[in-house]
């Protein structure tokens, strides 16, 4: 119980467990307000400033890339998941709001409301399943597009998270369409697409206001399907 009632986060950040509290992955999010000081994808750390000056580094999850569009020296809110020994920032966003002012206490348990964390858990959650289902459906595209890329001499950029076909609306992909094959090809895949496009569309927006930039980026990311192009119009269709 001892080790669960006192725990430094180094220097300047320290976060306490609460008594009879231990470390779980069902454990919900904790939320402190900071001052960015620097982001290290490549060393996948953190560096946070507190109140009152003290500087801090924290690991990056793994599926945090980066900043999350902040820069040097914006107040921003960490998401940081885990436990003592253990903890980990998986979102930054910007805010408004004073820093937290941390010095060996627990992080406030106003901080991160049971109402608030239950409805953004829920939130995630359902879009997680939304998103992995689209995915799932998109694999169908994928096969189309191995037989596209073999038969229409097609080359797309390259993509992180993300589908190649989706450059068929962005204009990234460029291909052979001499053959009537692969314009048929094209208007499959582009006929498809557009099911799945309206679907990602539409489960961003159910849950824009609640879940973070970050956190919509993660879970697209997983499911390759990161990708800022839903609104896009489709392609015109290919005469066969």
């Amino acid at each position: 119980m001892r080790n669960h009632l006192s725990v430094v986060f180094t220097a300047a950040l320290a976060f306490s467990a609460v008594a009879g509290w231990a470390p779980a992955q069902t454990d919900p999010p904790r939320y402190v307000n900071v001052e960015l000081v620097a982001v290290d994808p490549g060393r996948r750390v953190v560096v946070v400033k507190n109140s009152r000056g003290a500087q801090t580094t924290l690991q990056m999850d793994d599926l945090l890339a980066g900043a999350g569009g902040t820069k040097m020296g914006d107040r921003v809110t960490l998401t940081v998941r885990g436990g003592p020994g253990n903890w980990r920032v998986s979102a930054i966003t910007r805010t408004s709001a004073s820093p937290v002012k941390v010095s060996g206490a627990a992080i406030p348990q106003s901080t991160t409301p049971s109402s608030a964390g239950d409805s953004r858990a829920q939130a995630r959650e359902a879009f997680s399943k939304q998103v992995a289902t689209l995915s799932q459906d998109a694999q169908s595209i994928d096969g189309i597009w191995g037989s596209f890329v073999t038969s229409c001499d097609a080359k797309a950029a390259s993509t992180h998270g993300g589908r190649e076909w989706f450059g068929l609306w962005d204009g990234r992909v460029q291909a052979d369409y001499s053959s009537g094959n692969c314009r048929d090809l094209f208007n499959q895949m582009v006929a498809s697409g557009e099911r799945i496009k309206h679907g990602m569309a539409a489960a961003e927006e159910g849950v824009r206001n609640t879940l973070t930039p970050g956190d919509i980026r993660d879970i697209r990311t997983l499911n390759r399907m990161d990708w800022d192009g839903w609104s896009l119009k489709p392609p015109a269709r290919r005469d066969p």
